[in-house]
């Protein structure tokens, strides 16, 4: 008669043997397909140095573009701010002016 416990050790048997079988193939689909992984990644190597030279050069350059509009920006916000009160700076130093000319003595 077969009891539980020999059917529940069979059982165990079968799944850590499963388990060692699924753990050797994956190993050895590793061990096979390693060598062409490593030759991809060999070839690919300089593609991907040129990848992240042309990104850091154009990255660079994009800065200064962008730096250079930043400040093309800032002028072009300070001229459209200082425009409108043009003529009260001109107003002030107008009165400025005028009021120093009267404060010296009057040539004899």
């Amino acid at each position: 008669m077969i009891t539980f416990l020999a059917v529940a050790t069979a059982v165990a048997i079968l799944v850590v043997a499963a388990l060692a079988l699924a753990v050797f193939l994956r190993v050895l689909f590793w061990l096979l397909l390693l060598p062409f992984k490593l030759a991809f990644w060999l070839l690919a190597a300089p593609f991907l140095i040129v990848k992240f030279l042309v990104l850091t050069i154009g990255g660079v350059v994009l800065f200064g573009v962008l730096a250079l509009i930043a400040v093309i920006a800032g002028l072009a916000l300070a001229v459209a701010v200082a425009l409108p009160l043009l003529p009260f700076f001109l107003i002030a130093v107008t009165a400025w002016t005028v009021v120093r000319l009267m404060k010296r003595p009057a040539a004899a």
